[in-house]
């Protein structure tokens, strides 16, 4: 949109006049910072197009350099001088990339603006325009001052102006002129008072008045920090920096946190912010940055309303490696503060305890949350080598005893022979309990082995049941806990459970795979079927899984296609497993026999499942077979023994 001379912008009511520079509401001036205002004008005139964070910056700091916060907070200040609401918007925060004007811009004139617009009644002669110097400055942002508007006269009730040509008479106000003008003198100081106390901000008012204002935030969801150091190598940084925001904010027992499964798939993702929030079901997003230089750490994050776009909190954090454990806990106790959520007792004796971390030990353990994060058998062992390495430097840290124990538990996930698995898994949770007994994973790693290995139920339930009061917003606490309860034959109680991790964990495969076998429990085939179609709407190529031999069980053979075993080399076990099953419910026999006798050759090579073999050998029928297979299984305390 080329402007001419002297001409304006007009968007709904308002008129944006660069000569002048100023922006009027109908007719009065709307304060803004000269940045603000640059800003505005840059957004209005690029109207429809989204305008990149860099393109933003270059354009009002012009050669300056400044950081993204400060980008940030001139948003936030426009939204609110615009007065934006859930139905009226003006500025589009595009996620990832920068910010859109989304109000329908026409360029007018000058003659065509009416005169009224032009100058305020009752300013004529007076010193105050629009391009005066601004009188007081109010949270400067980046160098920036607050414009406020001249404060007309006032004529106070009561006082009569008569002819010049006489000398001046005051006459003496009614009664009931002087209790209105006493009434309007002490709302006047009332107001000036306010004004003061907002204007100096004495005990942080503008920001209790401003928290106060903005919306309730009863879930959340903390999308993957941007890696800003320009080196994918330090991807694991940036996603661990990530991790641990998540579970900081999960002491917030009365807001849902999304779990980081679900939002780490919106990685690089080019959705709108509100699509993302639907999706996840939650009110507020927080996003930002992570910038690491050496030892030194800079995290910059906004929280936005996800059903507005309105920005309610942006803060920049610079801590040195070692303190980025205190630095978690700052951003969260000021999120905390900024929703009026409140920090369960577990999450402020925690944050008490907290102190610096040996840095090597610190870049270890995030190094290994990143490959254990991974899944598979070798990304798993890559970071168990990690975590072994972080014990060395710093023995008395639990949390690496935990992931060590979460690690070898994942491991069992790929049928290794399980005993001497899981009695170190055993042992490191033992360790990390010594150790901080407050960790909530911890509790569900060792339940999982109480339940799975040593086959004690009352204390897996013991374990599941602290693992979820320690930290509410866990998915993996709830998941395991209801897929306990449902095999002790508590099935509502369990489908119960499994319903909170789906709602923190709404993208996890692990979570709907599970969900479906707790219903499956619970005579709920229907459901149990559901479950799983879930499973193949997100991921079609998710083959690792029970839900295929589950499916078997109700007799759902028209469930999707049928899976096909790769074309050559060894066949996952679990994966042939279930396309036997399949094959045979389908009726197609002679090609079940077939890959039957494909698994029982890798059996004789690589460990395999004894419960995968029997099922595999159930299903056609080789009863003699199936139960050999389970005595096998019975024998070596298999984990799928008690599901």
């Amino acid at each position: 949109m080329s402007p001419l001379a002297d001409s304006v912008y007009e968007f709904d009511e308002f008129h944006l006049d660069p000569k002048k520079r100023v922006l009027r509401l109908r007719h009065a001036p709307v304060p803004l910072t000269p940045k603000a205002f640059e800003m505005l004008l840059v957004l209005v005139k690029s109207e429809g197009l989204v305008m990149t964070k860099d393109e933003l910056i270059k354009a009002v700091w012009a050669d300056s350099f400044v950081e993204d916060s400060n980008l940030t907070q001139i948003v936030f200040v426009l939204r609110k001088a615009l007065g934006e609401t859930p139905d009226r918007r003006y500025i589009l925060t595009v996620q990832g990339q920068g910010y859109r004007f989304a109000a329908d811009v026409r360029l007018v004139s000058g003659n065509e603006i009416p005169r009224e617009l032009v100058r305020l009644p009752g300013t004529e002669g007076s010193a105050a325009t629009e391009s005066s110097h601004p009188k007081e400055k109010t949270q400067p942002l980046a160098g920036d001052s607050w414009i406020a508007p001249e404060i007309a006269p006032v004529t106070w009730p009561g006082t009569i102006a008569v002819s010049t040509s006489e000398p001046p008479v005051t006459r003496r106000p009614t009664r009931s002129l002087r209790l209105v003008a006493s009434a309007l003198a002490g709302l006047l100081s009332g107001a000036l008072l306010l004004g003061v106390v907002l204007g100096l901000n004495l005990a942080n008012s503008r920001d209790w008045l401003r928290r106060r204002s903005n919306p309730q935030v009863r879930s959340l969801a903390v999308l993957p920090l941007q890696n800003l150091s320009g080196d994918p190598a330090q991807e694991y940084f940036a996603d661990g920096m990530t991790d641990e925001l998540i579970t900081e904010l999960a002491e917030l027992g009365s807001v849902r946190v999304i779990s980081r499964t679900s939002v780490m798939q919106y990685k690089g993702a080019q959705k709108s912010l509100r699509q993302i929030g639907s999706e996840l079901g939650v009110d507020a997003v927080l996003e930002g940055s992570v910038l690491r230089s050496g030892q030194h750490v800079r995290i910059t994050a906004q929280l936005i309303d996800a059903n507005t776009d309105q920005h309610l909190w942006a803060r920049s954090y610079d801590r040195e490696l070692g303190d980025v454990l205190l630095l978690q806990s700052d951003m969260a106790g000021a999120i905390a503060e900024e929703i009026r959520a409140k920090i369960d007792g577990n999450g402020q004796s925690r944050a008490i305890q907290l102190s610096r971390v040996d840095p090597e030990e610190q870049d270890l353990y995030l190094r290994g949350r990143y490959h254990l994060d991974k899944g598979s058998e070798e990304e798993i062992n890559k970071g168990i080598e990690y975590f072994r390495q972080a014990i060395e430097h710093s023995p008395r840290d639990a949390r690496n005893y935990a992931a060590l124990a979460d690690s070898y538990l994942a491991l069992s996930d790929y049928y290794l022979s399980p005993a001497p698995i899981l009695e170190l898994g055993k042992q490191a949770a033992m360790k990390a309990l010594q150790l901080d007994e407050t960790l909530a994973e911890t509790h569900v790693s060792l339940g999982a082995i109480r339940f799975l290995y040593d086959w004690d139920w009352p204390q897996a339930e013991k374990e599941f049941t602290r693992a979820v009061k320690l930290n509410p917003n866990s998915s993996d606490a709830h998941l395991w806990r209801g897929v306990f309860l449902a095999q002790m034959g508590r099935s509502d109680e369990g489908i119960s459970e499994i319903k909170l991790a789906e709602s923190l964990d709404p993208l996890s495969l692990a979570v709907h795979v599970n969900a479906g076998w707790v219903y499956y429990l619970a005579r709920r085939d229907e459901q149990a079927v559901q479950e799983w179609r879930k499973i193949l709407d997100i991921d079609p190529h998710f083959t690792v899984t029970h839900s295929s031999i589950w499916i078997a069980y109700v007799k759902q053979a028209e469930m999707g296609p049928v899976l096909s075993p790769p074309s050559s080399g060894d066949a996952d076990a679990l994966q042939l497993a279930a396309i036997t099953g399949r094959q045979a419910v389908s009726g197609n026999r002679a090609e079940a026999e077939r890959l039957l006798s494909r698994l029982d050759f890798i059996s004789k090579r690589h460990y395999v499942c004894p419960y995968e073999m029997a099922t595999a050998h159930a299903i056609l029928g080789n009863k003699d077979k199936a139960l050999d297979w389970l005595s096998r299984g019975l024998k070596e305390r298999q984990p799928a023994w008690p599901i």
